[in-house]
């Protein structure tokens, strides 16, 4: 568990290299974001691994609407549900809503990402409430 955090903090400093063979759109999206989608299956990894998958994400040509509701949405989408996230990938995910909104389907805004919205709103988290 440690070593994969370890790891997951290293990362981003690999993906910023540009000589580094991550670099590349096609690299970043068919085998990082995978990996990545997969490290969230570990509740532990989640402060880690969202960040990446957000700065991926945010970085032009890596995926569209198709990809990312095809191979990311579904790891992500519990994540908006979890009774136990920690409140900075919380606020990640509002600082980030106009990106996701513009990647999940119209039909999983309204499902998943608007009572995501009114819950984040009813905690009364002053945290939160800034954002």
């Amino acid at each position: 568990e440690t070593q994969r955090v370890t790891f997951l903090r290293g990362l981003p400093k690999l993906l910023q290299d540009t000589k580094s063979p991550l670099c590349s759109q096609r690299v970043m999206r068919e085998r990082v974001l995978p990996r990545l989608c997969g490290a969230l299956l570990f509740p532990t990894l989640y402060g880690v691994a969202v960040p990446i998958i957000i700065n991926i994400l945010k970085k032009d040509k890596v995926s569209d609407p198709m990809h990312f509701q095809a191979k990311l949405w579904p790891a992500l989408k519990p994540l908006f549900t979890a009774k136990e996230i920690p409140i900075e990938v919380v606020i990640l995910f509002l600082k980030e809503l106009d990106l996701l909104v513009g990647l999940a389907p119209a039909t999983e805004t309204q499902a998943v990402l608007l009572p995501f919205l009114l819950r984040c709103l009813e905690l009364q988290e002053p945290t939160i409430l800034n954002e």
